[in-house]
């Protein structure tokens, strides 16, 4: 067993052979590639979230409780001590084709290209662990160029943020204010989550963007991002919607500093 997996395995409270037993998995672990990864493995998740269990190879679930998503993967859910695992079954094709996609894309023209659940994937891939062997999962990284991704989500990014700037920019002009208050905090996210691009984190959940932020510490940018965010995000609503100067000022900084993040990033 590879010793970030059993030290995964041991922080959880999970035995490898009994994840695999969930769904058979150890009866064909030759011809699979079977892995463990999300926010547990990220070191993001708590005492209650999910395991995830990831399977490439041609191989359909056995579990009682199945979620058909269209034609590309399948997940089943079970039950293991007082947690939930989902494994999530991807076909040898659909992986080839997803990989195969990644590297064609042109990043600033197909926008659209991936779906949320594809992205998703393609990141736990690459951050994921082997349970079990872990040729086959090193052979299906090979396939992968996880540098496109990133660019690909960056190049996103930084127009949801251009946008979510001229959107507040132009509310700045109604004499009503609070949904320039309110759309400053989703312009503060927009920048949290641009910065994390910028810095090659692929992680798509949004939930997770300051936990993820910490990691990145190093860089003065993220630093500079993680040292005003709350208070830029949570300021005192209650005496800015009481003063419509001070509540404009406010979102006026909110709108400099994305200026300022999108020009250095």
């Amino acid at each position: 067993m590879n010793e970030r997996t059993q030290q995964f395995l041991d922080r959880v409270g999970c035995e490898a052979s009994r994840l695999l037993a969930l769904e058979k998995l150890a009866e064909d672990a030759e011809d699979l590639c079977v892995f463990v990864s999300g926010s547990l493995v990220e070191g993001l998740g708590n005492s209650t979230s999910d395991i995830d269990l990831y399977v490439i190879g041609d191989r359909r679930p056995v579990g009682p409780a199945v979620i058909q998503k269209k034609n590309t993967f399948c997940i089943s859910k079970h039950e293991y001590g007082e947690r939930r695992v989902d494994v999530e079954f991807w076909s040898r094709t659909g992986a080839s084709e997803l990989a195969s996609k990644l590297a064609r894309i042109d990043v600033e023209r197909d926008l659209d290209a991936f779906e949320c659940e594809a992205v998703d994937f393609i990141h736990r891939l690459k951050v994921g662990l082997p349970l079990g062997n872990e040729a086959p999962l090193e052979a299906w990284r090979a396939r992968f160029d996880f540098s496109r991704l990133v660019q690909y989500q960056k190049y996103r990014a930084r127009l949801n943020l251009q946008d979510m700037l001229e959107d507040v920019q132009g509310m700045l002009s109604s004499p009503q204010l609070d949904a320039a208050l309110m759309r400053s905090r989703d312009l503060l996210d927009e920048i949290v989550i641009y910065v994390l691009r910028s810095l090659g984190e692929s992680n798509p959940k949004m939930k997770w963007r300051i936990r993820l932020l910490q990691n990145y510490l190093h860089s003065p940018l993220a630093a500079e991002v993680a040292e005003r965010f709350w208070t830029l995000q949570y300021p005192d609503a209650r005496a800015l919607r009481a003063d419509p100067r001070a509540l404009r000022a406010h979102v006026e900084t909110c709108v400099t500093f994305g200026r300022k993040i999108l020009a250095e990033a």
